[in-house]
This record gives structure tokens, sequence and C-alpha cells, in this order.
């Protein structure tokens, strides 16, 4: 199943082909765990109108949601992906710093080496 996710433009080498592993925050009441990982199809940088135009019928947000993620320039991040597989087993942050060696900062969307990713979605799905 293809879906988008919609953020701040700050991901600029993020490209098709890469691997991503789903980190929520504990900001909100987020779980502070990964939660999945997927394949990334597309990424594109654009007004929010033209995103939404493009991509609404892959995700939940609405054009106002999409507004809320614009830079300077008025452009926002649609990211589409596919091939979600949600974890049946949070990782937390110290153990996925742990498997990347102290290079992760996990902030939403990740973008991962592929033996990182490997290991942390093994992890994660087991």
């Amino acid at each position: 199943m293809d879906n988008v996710y919609y953020c701040y433009p700050k991901l600029g080498d993020l490209a098709s082909g890469d691997l991503a592993i789903f980190y929520e925050t504990k900001t909100g009441g987020g779980t502070g765990a990964a939660l999945g990982a997927s394949g990334i199809q597309e990424v594109v940088t654009d007004r929010p109108a033209t995103l939404f135009s493009s991509y609404s019928n892959l995700g939940i947000y609405t054009l106002a949601d999409i507004q809320g993620h614009v830079n300077a320039s008025g452009k926002a991040m649609a990211i589409k992906f596919s091939l979600f597989e949600p974890f049946k087993r949070l990782l937390r942050l110290k153990r996925i710093q742990q498997i990347l060696a102290n290079r992760a900062t996990m902030q939403g969307l990740t973008p991962v080496q592929r033996d990182g990713f490997e290991a942390i979605r093994s992890e994660g799905l087991s």
C-alpha cells in the first residue's frame, strides 16, 4: 500500500529507493519509539496546493495540514512510501542508537543505511 508523509523540507538528500524508519517522538504523548519501516518511492518539494493535488488520495492530511509544514519559500515536502511494515515490537531510541553505533538522531521519518535498517527492522518485526 502506498502512502504519503508530509514534512518541513529538511531532508534534502532523501531520494527514491532510500530506506526509512518511522519514529514517533514522545512530544504530544507519542511512544518515543520506532513504529515501522518502509521504502521511499518519491520525494517532492513544492507548494502545498500542488502536493495536495498530486497526493491527496494517498494520505490523511488536508491542505491546511500540509500548509503547516512550509518553509520560508512556502514549500513543503511530500514523501511517497510503500511496503510499510508496522513493528510488532517498538524499539526505543536507546536501542536504535545501540544498533546504529550512536549515529542516530531520530526525528519522524529517518533514512538509514541498509545494514542498520535491516537490524532495526528484524528486531521490530520479531
